[in-house]
């Protein structure tokens, strides 16, 4: 009985090995990277929610503005109106 020439240079054996093992540092490292980049995903949201909150407040004051402004236009164009009903 002879091997076949496919199974020559197969090792079988290699999906079974377990995985090598991480060193301590190795561990470490990788507990630190994800730790600075849970700190950066929290100051990138708190700095989004910061600018939603100006947007909101510039969106806000400018809303009153336009209703002042166009109430008082309103009044101008009503005032305006009546005095040309007067000119007539």
């Amino acid at each position: 009985m002879q091997t076949r020439t496919s199974n020559k240079t197969a090792h079988p054996g290699l999906p079974d090995l377990p995985l090598p093992r991480k060193s301590s540092e190795q561990v470490e490292l990788e507990s630190q990277a994800r730790e600075a980049g849970k700190k950066v995903a929290q100051a990138t949201k708190a700095t989004k929610v910061k600018e939603l909150q100006m947007l909101e407040d510039l969106g806000s004051t400018l809303e009153k503005e336009n209703r002042f402004v166009f109430s008082s236009a309103a009044t101008v164009r009503g005032q305006h109106q009546k005095d040309q009903s007067k000119v007539k």
